[in-house]
């Protein structure tokens, strides 16, 4: 029997005893989900519409009408979470984005020449806007009437984004650095050619595979920056994380992508021989696209699922931890019926597949602690001057 199971069984007892005498184990307390397909479909449905009919400007009250649904069917320990953003904040935040997007736009038009430099200015806004969009979810997520904050700063944020800008400076600049001769080209020479093409697939291996190599250590230094920044109330949350755990699960996954790759395409690949003497040109490319999607799916969901289990046992509050015990063979059947109900439909599937996954996740969640009551609302002694000035300028959702 799992700990899990053994846990829940567990708790009718400890519940009984609790209004005696102090339980002496901690209660696992199972997250719920009470939303259902047939209410979300109108809500989604009349936020499409009304989207559609305003240009994008309802956009804004979509998304809270939208969160607050999924928030407000959200429970744990009897009580649901909230979601109070005021739609015109992020309306505003939006329209800021749009703007945003036009100058660079603009520019690019009337000085083509300036369109890198540009991009690039907007690229070194980017850490500050997201962080900025986290606190602002954090800040208006609710639960019991006490609401989540996120500490994290820009500076931080700024090192931490700073090996993804250069990673993707150095996929830039790759034929600055691989030297191009125009005339070698023009001449067709075909040893600088293959010469050419040598530096290209060498350089841009160490790219890729680099980026795989260095990628999960990225990851961990990430979720730490979540994980340890985030508050309920006055209750600090942490995350002991180590990048060998997220290392482990990229293994794992890449095995996943090459077996099932190998186990799909190659009867794929017999029949697509047989299939093109027949001249069945259609039956060969949907057997590719077969061979890609099946072993991205089992990879993804399998990736997915470990990463969520491995973070929720790894974050704790004072007091309080919290486990995950979602599996692999359910995910992946929900990631596929999920996806093929959805391009069947043309997307009317969608508040299906959102319910759906949002009542499995919910289920395979669970608080352990004796009691959640001991969460108390943050001091506003504890919020400096300066936090409060940085919120009323910042207090945007950019959409990020």
């Amino acid at each position: 029997m799992s700990e899990v199971e053994s846990a829940l069984q567990n708790n009718n007892v400890v519940a009984r005893t609790e209004s005696r005498s102090t339980p002496s184990e901690p209660r696992w307390r199972q997250f719920e989900f009470h939303g259902n397909v047939r209410e979300y479909f109108g809500i989604w449905l009349v936020n499409l519409l009304l989207t559609l009919l305003t240009l994008g400007i309802y956009s804004a009250w979509a998304k809270v009408r939208s969160n607050r649904y999924f928030y407000g069917n959200t429970v744990l320990d009897g009580s649901a979470f909230d979601y109070t953003a005021d739609p015109k904040k992020i309306l505003l935040g939006r329209v800021i984005a749009v703007v945003l997007f036009l100058l660079y736009q603009g520019v690019v038009l009337v000085f083509p020449t300036r369109g890198s430099y540009t991009l690039l200015a907007f690229a070194c806004l980017l850490p500050l806007i997201y962080v900025t969009s986290i606190a602002f979810k954090m800040r208006y997520t609710e639960w019991r009437g006490i609401s989540f904050s996120f500490g994290g700063s820009a500076k931080y944020a700024y090192f931490l984004f700073t090996p993804i800008f250069l990673y993707f400076a150095l996929i830039a600049i790759g034929d600055s650095i691989i030297y191009l001769d125009s005339a070698a080209f023009a001449a067709e020479e075909e040893r600088v050619l293959t010469a050419i093409g040598e530096a290209y697939f060498f350089y841009y291996a160490i790219i890729v595979v680099g980026g795989l190599l260095l990628f999960p250590l990225w990851q961990c230094f990430y979720y730490r920056f979540l994980g340890n920044n985030l508050s309920l109330g006055a209750a600090d949350f942490s995350l002991q994380l180590d990048s060998g755990s997220l290392y482990g699960l990229s293994v794992g996954a890449a095995f996943i992508a090459l077996f099932s790759a190998v186990l799909v395409g190659m009867p794929l690949y017999v029949l697509g021989v047989m299939l093109e003497n027949v001249g069945s040109s259609l039956l060969i490319i949907l057997s590719g696209y077969i061979t890609f999607f099946v072993p991205y799916v089992l990879a993804f969901a399998f990736y997915q699922t470990q990463l969520t289990n491995l973070l929720y046992s790894e974050v704790a509050m004072p007091d309080i931890k919290f486990r995950s015990n979602l599996e692999f063979t359910p995910m992946v059947t929900l990631y596929l019926t999920n996806t093929l109900a959805i391009l069947f439909t043309l997307g009317l599937a969608i508040p299906w597949a959102r319910i759906r996954m949002a009542q499995y996740r919910a289920n395979h969640m669970f608080a352990i602690a004796f009691d959640l009551n001991s969460i108390a609302r943050r001091p506003a002694s504890e919020v400096g001057a300066g936090a409060d000035a940085v919120s009323d300028v910042f207090d945007l959702d950019i959409g990020l």
